[in-house]
């Protein structure tokens, strides 16, 4: 009898857990620990290139295999050139766009 009741006991302990958890409250919208439902088109429109034009120089600009000025200048852009990148930022990118 003694081993019937244990079995019992086991047999029941995983229905007791799944019970505990349905109590938990929904989660409210904008809780941080919920992340959002993205869908396969909104998470590839963030990787696509953006085109960028060279505007506001007198002759051309440097592009430096890193950031700041004594890096080693690798390629030149002059005015109204395009360009498509998949990272940006406006503005001076003397400290860096990376």
């Amino acid at each position: 009898m003694k081993f019937l009741t244990t079995a019992f006991a086991l047999a029941l302990l995983p229905l007791t857990l799944v019970a505990a958890d349905s109590h938990r409250p929904a989660p409210e919208e904008g809780d941080p620990s919920v992340s959002p439902v993205i869908s396969p088109a909104e998470l590839f429109e963030r990787a696509t290139l953006v085109t960028c034009s060279i505007i506001n120089v007198s002759s051309y600009v440097n592009c430096r295999d890193g950031p700041g000025t004594a890096n080693k200048v690798i390629a030149t852009a002059r005015n109204g050139d395009k360009y498509k990148f998949s990272c940006f930022a406006k503005g001076e990118c003397i400290n860096g766009n990376w």
